[in-house]
């Protein structure tokens, strides 16, 4: 179960090394931490920022890596195909 999950998180870094222009922020989530990982250590963030309040009954999303990976691959083909049409237009 850990090797898959290590595996996963790598080809999600290597992903993001690639689109480095991705401009939302990700966290994720190691089993039996309370802590949102960064990218960057010094930016992760505590675990219960996504406990429900009152008026927010969903603070956080969590998407599996396949999910992810699909949902950057769709912003990476998006972008390519907006600049081609860009460049039609003119």
């Amino acid at each position: 179960m850990i090797k898959p999950m290590i595996a996963g998180i790598a080809l999600t870094a290597a992903a993001m090394s690639c689109a480095s222009s991705f401009p939302y922020k990700y966290y994720g989530i190691w089993p039996s931490r309370d802590t949102l990982l960064a990218a960057d250590p010094k930016n992760d963030l505590p675990l219960n920022l996504c406990e429900p309040d009152d008026s927010v009954k969903g603070k956080c999303v969590v998407l599996f890596v396949d999910q992810f990976d699909r949902l950057l691959a769709d912003y990476i083909s998006m972008k390519e195909r907006l600049s081609k049409c860009e460049k039609n237009a003119k």
